[in-house]
């Protein structure tokens, strides 16, 4: 029997699935700050950094994207670092320290950073348990057909990030690694 986080991204993996058919193929989601497949820079770390969210911009929004969500996911660890969603569908980047809850670098739009598996609003970085080998982390950037999505607080990051993916039009990602 899985655990219910595993069985709900297995459902996640079918709805990525299933709306591959319709995405577009120059809907990329890019990083100056980190590369693809390229390991993450202690600035962005929790554990050994400054624990700022990189910097992310997107190309190509696909038709009918009302507002976008954001989610960095540790694949090894199968743990949430961040959930950002009612990012609005003008924006086609989000700045170093976006992320942070208690950095307001957007101020003039509705971000919304939800709680992660650490049980903190917005983005923490990455921080394996030391001796854990290399972990795989993606950002997946997600185009929604609404501009909001009303969350409440207190629902489990992967139950928002199933929510987020069964609206999604279209997603593309970004994937990293880190180990210590």
């Amino acid at each position: 029997m899985l655990p219910v986080t595993r069985k709900i991204f297995l459902s996640i993996s079918i709805i990525y699935l299933s709306n591959l058919i319709s995405v577009a193929s120059e809907f990329r989601l890019k990083s100056k700050d980190i590369t693809q497949r390229i390991a993450i820079a202690n600035v962005y770390t929790k554990c050994q950094g400054d624990n700022l969210s990189p910097n992310l911009y997107w190309t190509s929004t696909p038709k009918n994207t009302k507002s976008f969500a954001i989610v960095m996911y540790d694949e090894t660890a199968h743990f949430t670092h961040w959930i950002a969603c009612n990012i609005p569908f003008d924006l086609d980047s989000l700045p170093v320290g976006a992320g942070n809850h208690n950095i307001e670098l957007l101020p003039d739009h509705n971000l919304l950073n939800l709680k992660n598996d650490f049980g903190d609003y917005g983005y923490d970085g990455p921080c394996p348990p030391i001796g854990t080998g290399i972990h795989e982390y993606v950002f997946t950037l997600y185009a929604l057909p609404i501009q909001t999505i009303d969350i409440n607080d207190n629902i489990k990051p992967a139950l928002v990030i199933k929510k987020i993916a069964e609206l999604s039009i279209a997603h593309t990602s970004l994937i990293s690694y880190y180990g210590r």
